[in-house]
């Protein structure tokens, strides 16, 4: 029974501070190494396996480990979430194309 009611605990929602969460189930990050255009910018791919995850239900996704600029990267073609400008506008249209409902 205590199994049972972990479980069903991972679908129930999380509020952190101003954050609700829908489920406990997250995806944590990992690192992709899709951004082939120098700047860290994501690219279709990071769509299709975001977007993907997304409607698959989990209630948190953090992205791969992003660098604060292109020559802070750890390694290269890893997204880009700095004070660049060049990024920032994918990464905020990859973030609206994940909230978006897919049904």
């Amino acid at each position: 029974m205590l199994i049972l009611n972990l479980v069903n605990r991972l679908f129930e929602p999380l509020q952190l501070r101003d954050l609700r969460i829908s489920n406990r189930i997250w995806l944590p990050p990992m690192c992709q190494y899709h951004a082939f255009d120098g700047n860290g910018t994501p690219e279709d791919w990071h769509f299709v396996h975001y977007g993907a995850r997304a409607a698959g239900g989990f209630g948190l996704i953090i992205t791969e480990s992003p660098a604060l600029s292109p020559r802070l990267g750890s390694l290269p073609y890893v997204l880009v979430c700095g004070m660049t400008g060049k990024s920032e506008p994918g990464l905020a249209l990859l973030i609206s194309f994940m909230l978006e409902d897919p049904r």
